[in-house]
């Protein structure tokens, strides 16, 4: 996959802004969940609506490889995935591979 990161990162709220864009998505993980051959990373309280990414169980194995179960893994997290944003009960980006989702630390402010 190689996924180049694109100079344009937005907020998750603003995803929807951008369909059809390649770019950089960065929020925080609110809740994971697992469906038959599907995996979900939301970003919002209303899955129907707000930021997900997507994990097909197709691609899991390049997931698994490195150690990185998605569903654990990411929940609470600060992250930026990177692809294409397309439209389906709200903007969404599919995960094909770990190179498109990095880890952001977070800086706790004292």
């Amino acid at each position: 996959w190689g996924a180049r990161r694109p100079t344009r990162v937005v907020d998750h709220r603003e995803a929807g802004k951008y369909l059809g864009q390649y770019l950089t998505v960065r929020g925080k993980v609110l809740r994971t969940a697992e469906r038959t051959g599907l995996i979900y990373l939301n970003f919002g309280p209303d899955y129907r609506t707000d930021f997900t990414v997507v994990i097909f169980k197709a691609y899991l194995p390049n997931f698994t490889a490195q150690g990185i179960d998605p569903v654990s893994f990411y929940r609470g997290r600060t992250v930026e995935v990177t692809g294409t944003v397309k439209e389906y009960n709200g903007p969404e980006i599919i995960a094909r591979d770990p190179s498109q989702i990095r880890v952001v630390k977070e800086v706790k402010v004292p």
